[in-house]
């Protein structure tokens, strides 16, 4: 059949006939000369030239040759001897092509039927040669089995029988093989379908988590404000929804008291529950200012009201709060005699503790807008410059200074005498400053005056608060006068711890004296 042989140049190699019907090794020699050829064996054989087959037989199976040259050489006369070589070519390659086919048909390596002469000789090649031997053997084992397969038969139909089982065999495992690889996809599908489940839910947990979470941290950002609102003093009643240590933050608010020890950085920073309590009690006391009505008083049901909004639909969230606008708004000064409402907006944001407690809160507002809408409210008209603003005294200093209100300056703990009193205070009253200076405020009650919201308001300044109430109070020569009396905490400006050193009282007349 038509095919190639190779050998590896230099060096011994194998020499393999390709099968041009399989595609497979028909056979492997092992080539013991160094030799490097191509020999094309197609167009070769059609010369049917005994000079080629004795040629193929001496480069390939030289043990075919000597063992021809041997016997003939036993058994012929002398003058045989002088024949040409391509005779003892042609007579050694007439008896290989049988035997050769045999061998390769059977797995055998040519020439194993040899003479005892023959084997003698290759059992002097030594280890060399019994490693060749098996390289021999495996190779016709190969050999034999693609014959198995691919068939090398002579009969065209055992031949073309073979053909199609290979290719049923073929089928059958290419259908094996796209069976295990659509059920692998499968297995992988399956677990990544398993692994996205997984995922979903546990985001799914996680964002009902969080949704939970984020509704108590709303509510509790509620009812801070709301106690806020309601100025409420009960401490256990903050400690529900605040952390003790809380830190309140916000704009300097110059229309209401606060201590300037509390100032940091342009702001007022407020630490503790108590402090919250006196920061929500100044600011209800600055607005009841607006209408005279005390957060004291025996006679009036109606108090000042105020609100806090937040806006659901701007709420964000983080990790440890959140941030939204605000409303605060009063709700019954036009019911308490003001001409307006007034209101303010701003942004808070929240943080909370582990148990989801708020433990930071800053507000963010502008104060001077605010500031204008109060004055407005209590005056009716347009403010022209801030100069025209009332500023609420925080400091001894302020209070000290020139005022056309009456004020009378007590010390900060009871009884709260007094230590100065300004020129309004004692037209007011009827008492000279030498006359009121170490007194207590006693020395304007008498028996109209309502000692319970005397006592509350005690009880207050007693506290640091800022606080209001309206009295009955008479003066120097017992004469009764109604009048609205706001307190605020005073500090030293000389002071750098912000502690309080002293109570102002500012009075107000509601009447005529009788």
């Amino acid at each position: 059949g038509k095919g190639r042989v190779w050998c590896a140049p230099g060096t011994p190699g194998t020499a393999r006939r390709i099968d041009p019907r399989s595609g497979g090794y028909r056979s492997g020699i092992r080539i013991k000369q160094r030799i490097g050829v191509q020999i094309n064996l197609g167009t070769m054989a059609s010369q049917e030239s005994s000079d080629f087959r004795g040629l193929v037989d001496c480069l390939f199976f030289p043990e075919n040759v000597f063992d021809s040259i041997g016997s003939s050489s036993a058994s012929t006369t002398p003058s045989a001897a002088g024949a040409p070589a391509s005779s003892s070519f042609a007579s050694a390659g007439a008896s290989a092509p049988a035997s050769r086919r045999a061998a390769a048909r059977g797995g055998a390596r040519p020439g194993a039927d040899a003479p005892s002469s023959k084997r003698q000789r290759t059992e002097k090649v030594g280890a060399g040669a019994a490693s060749d031997t098996r390289t021999d053997n495996e190779t016709s084992s190969n050999h034999s089995t693609s014959s198995d397969a691919g068939g090398d038969s002579d009969n065209p139909d055992e031949r073309e029988e073979n053909r199609k089982e290979r290719n049923r065999r073929h089928a059958r495992e290419t259908r094996l093989r796209k069976k295990n690889y659509m059920h692998s996809l499968q297995q992988q599908l399956e677990a990544m379908t398993e692994e996205r489940n997984l995922l979903e839910k546990e985001i799914q947990e996680k964002m009902n988590a969080e949704c939970g979470q984020h509704s108590r941290w709303v509510k509790t950002v509620r009812c801070a404000l709301a106690l806020r609102a309601a100025g409420c003093p009960d401490v256990d009643q903050w400690r529900k929804f605040v952390d003790e240590e809380i830190v309140l933050v916000h704009p300097i608010t110059p229309y209401r008291s606060f201590r300037t020890g509390d100032v940091v950085s342009n702001r007022c920073v407020l630490m503790g529950i108590p402090d919250i309590i006196q920061d929500a009690s100044s600011l209800l006391v600055s607005l009841a200012a607006l209408c005279k009505t005390g957060v004291h008083d025996a006679e009036r049901k109606i108090k000042v009201q105020v609100r806090f909004a937040i806006d659901d639909e701007a709420l964000h969230f983080s990790e440890e709060g959140l941030m939204c606008p605000f409303e605060m708004k009063t709700v019954n000064l036009e019911a308490l005699g003001l001409r307006t409402e007034v209101s303010k907006n701003g942004c808070l944001r929240a943080q909370f503790n582990e148990e989801g407690r708020l433990k930071h809160l800053e507000l963010c507002f502008d104060p001077i807008s605010f500031w204008r809408q109060m004055q407005q409210a209590n005056t009716g008209s347009q403010i022209s410059s801030i100069d025209d603003l009332l500023l609420a005294p925080n400091t001894l200093e302020q209070a000290l200074s020139h005022s056309k209100e009456a004020r009378v300056v007590t010390e900060a703990a009871r009884p709260f005498r007094i230590t100065h009193v300004n020129s309004a205070w004692t037209d007011l009253c009827g008492f000279t400053q030498e006359e009121a200076c170490g007194q207590t405020l006693r020395c304007l009650q008498g028996e109209d005056t309502d000692g319970n919201t005397v006592a509350q308001l005690v009880e207050d300044c007693n506290d640091g608060k800022a606080t209001s109430m309206e009295v009955t109070n008479y003066d120097k020569e017992g004469k009764k006068f109604r009048n609205f009396l706001q307190v605020y905490p005073l500090t030293s400006e000389k002071s750098s711890s912000g502690e309080i050193s002293h109570m102002l009282g500012v009075l107000k007349p509601l009447g005529p004296k009788h």
